[in-house]
């Protein structure tokens, strides 16, 4: 019994033990270590357990090693150690591959923290200029890192928000005046993704006149001085031209701010006729309403522009349109959209040969050539100059189906030759644009006429691509209703036919259609035959099957023959 008592009393002890020190635990794990007790732990330490302790941290931790070598070369005053560190810093960070893959969500991206703080300690300690040159540096490796990155943006980002600490230092510099505008300029110009943005402040600043005019005059000496010659123009390297045209660029802004205007135009012209820039000193020479030398100047650049450039020849183009509208001439613009309208058919270039028509007093003359061209495909000639004037005088001149009522717009030299070979072949009614005009307009009757007409012309190839069963059911519904059931059915079973799953949602949905037009008409009992037709057609597709299932209440697989 004694025995038996003291084994409970032990067992008793031991749980109660037991229960103790799992109650410590808990209470030691919700416990949370603040910072007040980080302060009172090191505050207990000496001096050398401290030194101990820290040294422990920092060989494992490069970074934390780092910050308080930039920390002891800064109060120590030790500017040259940080510009030197700094500079390795630069090199190494700029040096990383940058990637990241967004799939995955991992990769390899430069840390730019240490770099910033190291700028922004010296921007602090007033090392102005050698902040200066560390920017110079980081734009030309940072460009070429950006360059080669992979990623999307991060490492731009970091390259631009360690430019902007380098930004506050230009204006303090010791640079003059002159060299701190070609800093940011030449900044600029090497820089093409936007990374020296936080620079521009640097230009907003007043600076005498006399220093931009030295800035024109440093920028002009760097220009090539070998000018492309006519013939070689058009094979031209493009980035060296964009090069120069963006240095050029700088060139007249930096005479403007002079004060030199006139400066500023004469360059304009003379980059025009030397290197083909012509489009830049006509909008200068329109912007100065100096009409006469604006359309002389635009009327060289057609010429002296090659054709295949067909950017730079609409924009002439329109400046030649726009000069001519301001003597109330809006037959050029009009020849201008005629042309560009037989390159192109369509409804939105017929509304916008019709909209400048309309300004220049013939858009029903206009309308007539418009539709015979869209339904003979036989391109109109374009009314001689003396001819025209001589229609002015009469007041019902009777409109030729097959020539505009307006002179040729100025062209390109061999523009001309270009459109002639692509008519070349024989032409064919615009059955897509008149389709699509008329269902614009509204009118069924012209709707199907195109559509039958395209089918039984034989081209039906050409529009391969274009296909408007859909569009004409749609547009014929409610006029039409046998029509528009054929159109999509016939339309449905194409998708289906495709065996393409991805099809199978578009090929019911038009059957939908078909239902929702019989039901209009109160013919419902007829979908049952069409989709009974069509399941049997398609009934090896099952992702189908399953679908067609949407559009009855029950399975169709039960009403076919020989189903109970």
């Amino acid at each position: 019994m004694q025995k038996t008592h003291k084994s409970k009393e032990t067992a008793t002890r031991k749980s109660g033990s037991k229960e103790k020190k799992s109650s410590g635990r808990q209470t030691r794990s919700k416990r949370k270590i603040t910072d007040a007790d980080i302060v009172e732990f090191l505050s207990a330490k000496s001096k050398d357990d401290l030194v101990t302790t820290i040294m422990q941290v920092c060989r494992v931790d490069a970074k934390l090693r780092q910050t308080y070598v930039d920390r002891i070369m800064l109060e120590t005053g030790d500017h040259a150690a940080m510009i030197r560190e700094a500079q390795k810093e630069l090199r190494s960070v700029t040096s990383e591959d940058a990637w990241y893959n967004s799939w995955e969500g991992h990769g390899s991206l430069p840390d730019y923290t240490r770099l910033r703080s190291q700028l922004r300690s010296l921007v602090d300690a007033e090392q102005f200029d050698a902040v200066v040159e560390l920017g110079r540096e980081l734009i030309e490796r940072g460009t070429q890192q950006v360059e080669q990155s992979h990623d999307e943006g991060e490492t731009a980002g970091e390259i631009m928000s360690t430019l902007s600490i380098v930004a506050e230092a230009i204006v303090p510099c010791s640079l003059t005046d002159v060299d701190k505008i070609l800093f940011v300029i030449d900044s600029f110009l090497q820089d093409g993704y936007d990374l020296c943005d936080s620079f521009g402040h640097v230009l907003d600043r007043h600076y005498p006149e006399s220093a931009w005019a030295d800035v024109a005059e440093k920028l002009k000496s760097r220009l090539p001085s070998q000018v492309t010659s006519k013939k070689d123009r058009a094979t031209a390297d493009f980035t060296r031209s964009y090069q120069r045209e963006r240095l050029s660029g700088w060139i007249i802004e930096a005479l403007e701010a002079s004060g030199d205007e006139a400066a500023a135009t004469d360059f304009c012209i003379e980059e025009a006729t030397k290197v083909g820039a012509y489009q830049r000193a006509v909008d200068r020479l329109i912007a100065l309403k100096r009409y006469d030398e604006a359309k002389e100047l635009a009327s060289q650049g057609l010429q002296n522009t090659d054709p295949t450039y067909a950017g730079l020849i609409n924009r002439l183009q329109d400046s030649l349109a726009t000069i001519a509208a301001k003597s109330n001439d809006h037959s050029v613009a009009a020849a201008i959209a005629a042309e560009r309208f037989v390159r192109h058919p369509g409804v939105s270039s017929l509304h916008d040969l019709l909209k400048v028509a309309k300004k220049a007093k013939c858009e029903a003359a206009t309308k007539t050539v418009a539709m015979n061209f869209l339904e003979t495909g036989k391109r109109p000639e374009f009314a001689e100059a003396s001819k025209t004037r001589a229609n002015k005088t009469k007041k019902a001149a009777k409109p030729q189906a097959d020539h505009w009522p307006f002179p040729a717009p100025p062209r390109a030299n061999d523009s001309n030759s270009r459109l002639d070979h692509r008519h070349a072949q024989k032409p064919s009614p615009h059955f897509d644009v008149l389709i699509q005009l008329s269902i614009k307009q509204r009118d069924p009757e012209s709707v199907l006429r195109w559509y039958d007409e395209l089918q039984a012309s034989g081209v039906r190839n050409r529009f391969q691509l274009n296909r408007f069963e859909t569009e004409v059911a749609d547009a014929v519904s409610s006029t039409h209703p046998d029509r528009a059931v054929e159109l999509y059915c016939t339309e449905a079973d194409r998708l289906a036919a495709e065996t393409n799953t991805k099809l199978y949602p578009q090929s019911v949905s038009l059957l939908k259609k078909a239902r929702n037009v019989l039901k209009s008409q109160k013919r419902e009992h007829e979908f049952e035959v069409i989709l009974t037709t069509f399941h049997d057609r398609h009934h090896r597709k099952r992702r189908l099957v399953e679908l067609l299932r949407s559009l009855e209440c029950q399975p169709i697989v039960s009403k076919r023959p020989g189903n109970k």
